[in-house]
């Protein structure tokens, strides 16, 4: 389960990019040399209905030309994408691989889709959280859908921008795995945009363990 952060804050405006941030590269050494005009490119771009448009493109682009391909690719059956919004099922083998490209895409600037054509994203600006849940295959669905909203919930309580895994080892006992994506953990070999968590040890070891077929 992933999850869009502080879409909220998105859609008010809040985290809308700088007038400098929205013009062009030669357009802002231009009016760099002007005077007083340092507080006007550094102030927040009014968010009206242009940029509204730009993100439900970007967030519908995720949804529907990017996310059914990642996940089929990693071997898993997709239940919901909407905007921000992924469930899916996976193998415990792809999964933690599956939820690093998600978010990978969900944070591109713009990205060529299946057939090869360019389509806008949500920016680098954006970060998203997720919760993965490791059950039994026989375990209840609606047990396994809770302790993934559960995980994507401590992911968003850890600061966001991160990955929380949550495996049954026993029916009963949770262990739990929480890491970032984009920055190094303790439990990693590895640092930089996205190796973090699918190299984090610690859910490795959680993702092999669980009891019984998965």
């Amino acid at each position: 389960m992933l999850d869009g952060d502080n879409m909220g804050k998105w859609l008010r405006g809040v985290l809308a990019p700088s007038v400098e941030q929205s013009l062009h590269p030669q357009l802002v050494a231009y009016f760099r040399e002007l005077p007083n005009t340092v507080e006007g490119l550094a102030a927040r771009r009014p968010f009206g209905p242009a940029l509204h448009a730009a993100l439900s493109e970007a967030l519908t682009n995720f949804a529907l030309h990017f996310v059914p391909d990642i996940v089929k690719r990693h071997d898993g059956k997709l239940i919901y994408a909407g905007g921000d919004d992924v469930l899916a099922l996976l193998p415990t083998r792809t999964a933690l691989a599956c939820a690093a490209e998600l978010n990978a895409t969900f944070r591109q600037d713009w990205a060529d889709d299946a057939r090869g054509r360019k389509r806008l994203l949500m920016g680098n600006r954006a970060t998203a959280s997720a919760g993965l849940a490791v059950v039994h295959y026989k375990e209840d669905l609606r047990v396994a859908l809770q302790a993934a909203r559960d995980a994507e919930k401590q992911a968003k309580a850890a600061g966001r921008d991160a990955l929380c895994l949550r495996a049954s080892l026993a029916g009963t006992r949770w262990t739990l795995c929480r890491t970032w994506w984009t920055t190094s953990c303790a439990a990693s070999r590895t640092a930089g945009p996205t190796a973090c968590v699918p190299n984090c040890r610690r859910c490795r070891r959680s993702l092999s363990r669980p009891s019984g077929p998965n």
